[in-house]
């Protein structure tokens, strides 16, 4: 009974740790799996050489400076419908299998910011940003026949996941010269996840009229991680000339400061046993664990990432590019294990009145784990996709002697598709509960597909 018991917690307690911050975790977005802000609702989140809002805070601080007045920004990724594809998430030993296919609907209050003007070449900035927001439940049902004459095994899985990440953000950008700005963020990171994760199997006879169970297996597990982390980003915009902006921004690597960790186990089993002379018998088992955890110091848990961007300004037409480099991280007490990362994002916008503009961008989100997974629940899942969206922005005069002169508000609407390809490692469970036999389920890698649409509402109030 202690193999499968070391086996699932194990596996558990890697999954929310990772969700904790920065989740590795098939979830449609692996670092980016959320448009932060108006400008990158739009254009598929090729904004690093030309933010001019709020969300400069998240992609690149010196941005900050291109905000003209005292703006308010509020983005919500109203829904986000997931469709997650697993084919066979559980497979026993005749190769029967059962699906893990589940569909997810999410709302995500992603971004909030404030910018106020501290002169003709200073800026500063406060914002809350939600990267990450995922609520699912994934099960999976298998009935396999078993060795037994007249009885047959059936195993459950259940996984609940519940979890997020805040980000709050104080940035201050300043005006080196006419075309170079500089800036600098500071997060403070809450990340949260819950875990609830349920197996079961049994083997019952089949038989008309005989509902004994001739061997079964429990297992319940409840985990609640907490994590606070700090991170520091910089960048620059640079105008060479009137129509082309280069952009390079530098986020650190995050620490974890301090995390808190909760884990319920329990676990019971009646097996069966037989003598010499063929005689079954049943011997039952039971267990509780019980951990409360609290850990401080500086675990690094997300890399140094680089991002550097070029905008071309073509008449009624703004064109974006950009590229994405993250380091290669270890941490083993997290079970952390990231490879060299690179993404490429794409923009394209048009003015088609003072008013009215829209806009389209390509993207991909290539997920950052290295080699080849092998755990139960561990995933590797690549996402491309793009987005579509318009803004409006209406300025209003206000009242004769008011000490504003004018009020704008704008609203932003952006549509983004993403599509994840890869693998998740399922189990392959047994036919049979004896004494003696080793009971961990083993790694059974298969096929991932996610389809993920999402809905960004957003608007600005400038003053």
């Amino acid at each position: 009974m202690r193999g499968p018991r070391r086996f699932a917690s194990r596996a558990v307690l890697a999954l929310a740790i990772a969700c904790c911050l920065r989740s590795t975790t098939a979830h449609a977005g692996n670092e980016d799996g959320v448009l932060l802000g108006n400008d990158a609702a739009i254009v598929g989140g090729a904004v690093t050489a030309d933010v001019h809002s709020g969300s400069a805070l998240w992609y690149n601080p010196a941005g900050l400076m291109r905000v003209p007045t005292r703006t308010l920004d509020i983005s919500a990724r109203a829904y986000a419908m997931r469709f997650y594809r697993i084919p066979a998430f559980l497979t026993g030993p005749s190769g029967r299998s059962a699906e893990g296919n589940f569909n997810e609907l999410v709302l995500i209050p992603s971004a909030a910011s404030y910018v106020r003007p501290l002169g003709d070449k200073l800026r500063a900035g406060v914002g809350v940003f939600a990267p990450e927001s995922f609520d699912y439940t994934v099960a999976s049902n298998l009935t396999i026949p078993s060795a037994l004459s007249g009885a047959e095994t059936r195993w459950q899985m259940v996984l609940a996941n519940t979890s997020a990440s805040y980000h709050l953000v104080l940035g201050l950008a300043g005006a080196v010269s006419d075309r170079l700005d500089l800036g600098v963020t500071l997060h403070v990171i809450y990340a949260s996840s819950f875990i609830n994760f349920q197996l079961g199997g049994g083997t019952v006879s089949t038989t008309p009229g005989v509902t004994n169970s001739v061997g079964l297996y429990a297992e319940a597990i409840q985990q609640s991680l907490k994590g606070v982390g700090i991170a520091i980003g910089t960048g620059l915009q640079w105008r060479p000339v009137d129509n082309v902006s280069l952009g390079v921004s530098i986020d650190s690597p995050t620490f974890l400061i301090v995390s808190t960790r909760q884990l319920y186990t329990t676990e019971g089993a009646v097996l069966q046993d037989a003598d010499m002379n063929g005689d079954v018998t049943f011997a039952p088992g039971f267990a509780v664990q019980d951990e409360h955890h609290t850990d401080f110091g500086l675990e690094m848990t997300v890399p140094a990432r680089l991002r550097a961007g070029l905008a071309l300004q073509l008449g009624e037409h703004s064109l974006s590019a950009e590229i994405e480099v993250a380091h290669p991280l270890s941490n083993s007490k997290f079970s952390i294990h990231r490879r060299l990362l690179f993404n490429a994002r794409a923009g394209w916008k048009m003015t088609l009145s003072p008013k009215l503009s829209i806009g389209a961008g390509l993207f991909t989100d290539r997920s950052p784990v290295r080699g080849q997974i092998a755990q139960f629940l561990d995933s590797k899942v690549d996402f491309y996709g793009g987005t579509v969206g318009l803004q409006y922005e209406k300025e209003h005069a206000l009242a004769p002697g008011s000490r504003e002169r004018t009020i704008g508000f704008g609203t932003t609407v952006g549509l983004r598709y993403a599509y994840g390809a890869g693998h998740i490692v399922g189990a392959r469970v047994g036919d049979r509960f004896v004494v003696g036999e080793n009971l961990d389920f083993q790694p059974n890698r298969t096929t991932l597909r996610i389809h993920e649409i999402a809905l960004n509402l957003g608007g600005n109030v400038s003053f």
